[in-house]
């Protein structure tokens, strides 16, 4: 079964901070697309594009109050 981007946020969070040392807020304005080419592994399946606007409709949805 395929898990959705917002299935997958949390693993994604962890995984940029910590073979990226990304911040919380570098991981969260960054888009999909970018997140996905900066972990790529060039043997991976290509997978399928998530627009900013999805990814601000995901945040909106789930908001901590910011």
């Amino acid at each position: 079964m395929t898990q959705s981007f917002a299935e997958t946020v949390p693993q994604l969070c962890g995984l940029s901070a910590q073979f990226l040392r990304w911040r919380p807020d570098d991981f969260w304005s960054s888009t999909p697309d970018e997140l996905a080419m900066a972990l790529h592994n060039p043997n991976s399946e290509p997978t399928a594009s998530f627009d900013r606007a999805q990814l601000n409709t995901l945040m909106k949805a789930d908001s901590d109050g910011r």
